[in-house]
């Protein structure tokens, strides 16, 4: 859906598929994961995830700051490392406990990374986007662009 005041009109830039932000969710290697911190303040930092069953999968230790701000509130934001071409996916994370959805994360991030998601103590969240917001440079035919996605019930 478009952003209010970023429609295009007749003959101008067209908005970006949603093709296109999923390739970038799926192919980036480094995300940017934005949590809040119990004071209020933005904690952020690089991580490595997967893109898989509309979620994006990462793992952490259970003790590090970003595990324990999600344990507190669960909303986050995601951005894709990506030149140009910016992804941010904010939406809602849970520990995936059920050892099918452990083992299909972990699949694909031995395929993309090369090694294992689970390390030590990791526990694997998943993010559920609920507004994914796209911007590319890199193509001055499309304007920037935010979809809503089905929110977690």
């Amino acid at each position: 859906m478009p952003w209010p005041g970023y429609e295009p009109s007749r003959g101008e830039a067209a908005l970006l598929d949603w093709g296109w932000a999923a390739s970038r969710l799926v192919g980036a290697r480094r995300y940017w994961l934005a949590t809040r911190q119990a004071g209020g303040s933005p904690h952020v930092r690089a991580v490595w995830a997967v893109w898989v069953d509309g979620l994006v999968a990462f793992s952490t230790g259970r003790e590090t700051r970003k595990a324990r701000n999600l344990a507190v509130e669960p909303r986050c934001s995601l951005a894709v490392e990506a030149g140009d071409d910016a992804v941010v996916a904010e939406g809602v994370a849970e520990e995936v406990t059920d050892r099918a959805g452990v083992e299909r994360a972990d699949a694909a991030y031995t395929a993309k990374y090369g090694s294992s998601m689970l390390v030590g103590d990791s526990a694997v969240f998943a993010v559920r986007p609920v507004v994914v917001i796209g911007i590319s440079e890199s193509d001055s035919s499309v304007r920037p662009t935010r979809w809503r996605l089905q929110s977690a019930t």
